[in-house]
């Protein structure tokens, strides 16, 4: 179970935090309170502090260095306002709070709930003031701090935590948001206990009409406040709106009759008796709402107050709190920015997933292993029109097969032994609004893709061992390293579930195909991940693009890892800083030249000595060539590469140097703007000319 510190400078304010949490959730979260005035006493080490003001972060910090910390918004909710507000038009009142900050904060309340007639003052412990003009003095559970100077003073009672702030707390000690409407309850009882009370207070209407807009009018939910006769005492502006009816014509009568006209559509929750909380859904004036009934029990009487909330709100509600919920990691991480290449394909790839997008329509993505579908999924999502629902990934090779479908879709209780109590929602309706990635999608059973399929055609989830069919609403990207075309042949893919899918397909090139990214990508990752710059030795350039890359990126991210630690100390990367089975690779490249590459190119070194041309300068241009792989390999483009290296070639000896390449193979020349490539036996040039001396 999760834990929680109540933390505030005053004791009294931390236990009746503590008091007020216990009773809600105080049977699923450890509480405790702790204040400043314990003394030096270690407090105890909780998951999640929670402190009552900002000022008290630093400190909780300190006293707290291993949790989270949380500065709820709190608020008055109205223990004798009504005294507050029969006070005169301009007078001095003193407010008591401590520290300075925390009482400027109940000023601000108080004019934020409109009662701005009075001049505050503040107070707060060590505050010297004069205190021979002020005879009133209001706070909110202080009253030990009051001055014994004033002769009038008024409890407001101690400021609650907001139902935003709620919602926020809930979601640090992941419990399930349920509470949330137990604490709504909660607040509105108090809230509706201070409106019953301030009327019974206020004989003249205009001071009646000043409660209505500062406690019940704030609220967008209708509420309805009915004394014990069943009559209707109290209604905000919302309620009426709703009711395409004005409050006043609806005071005094019997609630009975308000609702007697509405179209009865389910009844969500059946009181037993009239101390126990109802609902029902009526459709009013063609408003599908949920009507709320909640007892006030007290003084042998019992009140209730009615609330009218719109069912699309609701939903706006749910699709908030669930975007908060889904915070703890169902949430898309990368943009495009975060896929680095300087591959003019790959741009045109990146370019082809942003217009797909906005579409908000189904992808396949078609990789291999390591080129990064999951970071594509994440940077499609947070460009998609669903960017603020949750993204929800799930990978199939992960899962054991007979879990899938209870992962996917949910089970009810009961569905299975070691099924949880309650059931357990599935990453489809986690998903609601928003994006699932289904990863390594070919690794499926036929069995779940037939679940998927009725999913994409149906758009509802039914879960394990449920009898109710539960509507979702998401956006699929899909990803396979597999040769789909392969298993749809060989029966392993259902094909109407791969054309469901592949709305919009992606293929993303591996490594190999754009080796200009390699040595890029390494830089990059060196300079963002570590802040540093190191230059890349040639012999160790022709080492990494000699390689084939069979794990793409993660290899490459992996391999850059290394250096970093096996190079520190040195401002450049060499052969040995690279991975044992890296230089191997290599090594057993060059062993594989047989007698007649030697001999061939015997001849060649012949044709460069007759023709004026240096090995070393040859070798320098093939690794260029290799490193660009088709990119500006035009001659001029290469003489001025080459110039970078201290080689000053002419445009005669670069045509001839070109000329004798293509000659035997080593490279092909493409038509006008294709560009150069190396050949397969370019690279074992190349990767020969390493194992000679420099001549």
């Amino acid at each position: 179970m999760k834990s929680m510190m109540l933390f505030s400078s005053d004791k009294k304010v931390a236990r009746f935090l503590e008091k007020t949490f216990k009773k809600i959730i105080g049977h699923v979260a450890d509480l405790y309170s702790s204040s400043l005035e314990d003394g030096d006493s270690t407090p105890v080490q909780t998951d999640i502090v929670l402190v009552s003001g900002e000022f008290l972060r630093p400190k909780a910090r300190r006293l707290f260095p291993k949790s989270r910390i949380i500065s709820p918004d709190r608020v008055i909710v109205g223990q004798n306002l009504e005294k507050l507000l029969m006070l005169p038009k301009g007078e001095d009142v003193l407010v008591v709070n401590s520290p300075r900050k925390t009482s400027q904060e109940t000023i601000d309340s108080l004019n934020k709930l409109g009662m701005n007639h009075l001049n505050y003052i503040p107070f707060w412990k060590g505050c010297n003031l004069d205190f021979s003009n002020i005879k009133v003095a209001v706070s909110p559970g202080m009253m030990h701090l009051c001055p014994d100077e004033i002769r009038q003073t008024i409890d407001i009672g101690p400021r609650i935590v907001s139902i935003l702030s709620f919602l926020q707390i809930l979601e640090a000690l992941e419990l399930d948001i349920k509470y949330l409407e137990t604490y709504s309850d909660f607040y509105h009882r108090m809230l509706m206990a201070s409106s019953r009370k301030l009327a019974v207070s206020l004989e003249r209407a205009e001071r009646l009409s000043k409660y209505e807009e500062i406690i019940i009018n704030e609220f967008d939910d209708g509420l309805i406040y009915v004394d014990d006769k069943s009559r209707v005492s109290l209604v905000n502006k919302s309620a009426a709106k709703l009711l395409k009816t004005e409050k006043e014509a609806l005071i005094t009568q019997k609630i009975e009759k308000v609702i007697q006209n509405f179209e009865l559509l389910a009844v969500i929750l059946k009181a037993s008796d009239q101390t126990k909380k109802s609902a029902h859904i009526y459709d009013i004036n063609g408003e599908k709402t949920v009507v709320t009934k909640i007892p006030v029990v007290g003084d042998n009487l019992i009140t209730h107050i009615y609330t009218l909330r719109r069912i699309d709100t609701i939903r706006e509600l749910e699709k908030e709190v669930r975007v908060k919920l889904v915070k703890k990691g169902h949430v898309s991480k990368y943009s495009f920015s975060s896929i680095w290449t300087k591959n003019q394909h790959m741009k045109q790839v990146i370019e082809q997933a942003r217009d797909f997008a906005s579409t908000g329509k189904n992808i396949l993505i078609t990789a291999e292993s390591g080129m990064g579908k999951e970071l594509f999924a994440h940077a499609i999502h947070q460009a998609s029109p669903l960017r603020t629902g949750p993204f929800v990934a799930v990978n199939f090779a992960g899962i054991v097969d007979g879990l899938i479908e209870s992962e996917l879709f949910g089970y009810e209780e009961g569905a299975f032994t070691g099924a949880k109590k309650g059931g357990k929602k599935g990453l489809f309706e986690q998903a609601q609004g928003g994006t699932i990635f289904l990863d390594e999608i070919g690794d499926a059973s036929l069995n779940v893709q037939s679940s998927l399929l009725r999913v994409l055609q149906e758009k509802e989830v039914l879960r394990v061992g449920g009898s109710s069919i539960i509507p979702v609403e998401v956006r699929i990207i899909a990803a396979t390293n597999k040769d789909i075309y392969k298993a749809i042949k060989e029966k392993k893919f259902r094909n109407d579930l791969f054309y469901r899918l592949n709305t919009f397909p992606i293929h993303v090139p591996p490594l190999r195909e754009h080796k200009e990214d390699i040595i890029y990508v390494m830089q990059k990752y060196l300079k963002t991940r570590y802040g540093i710059v190191k230059e890349i030795s040639s012999q160790a350039r022709n080492l990494l693009l000699s390689h084939d890359w069979p794990g793409n990126i993660r290899e490459l991210i992996n391999i850059t890892e290394y250096v970093f630690y096996s190079s520190k100390g040195s401002p450049e990367l060499y052969v040995e800083h690279f991975p044992d089975a890296i230089q191997n690779t290599h090594k057993t490249l060059t062993k594989r030249l047989d007698h007649s590459l030697e001999n061939n190119f015997e001849q060649i070194r012949r044709e460069l000595k007759a023709n004026g041309l240096n090995r070393r300068m040859m070798q320098c241009l093939l690794s260029i060539i290799l490193e660009r792989q088709g990119r500006l390999c035009g001659r001029n483009s290469l003489i001025k590469e080459l110039g970078y290296h201290q080689y000053q070639v002419s445009e005669g000896k670069m045509k001839k140097s070109l000329n004798l390449l293509k000659k035997h193979e080593i490279i092909l020349v493409g038509k006008t703007k294709q560009g150069t490539v190396i050949t397969k036996k370019g690279r074992s040039y190349l990767a020969y000319f390493e194992t000679l001396n420099p001549s």
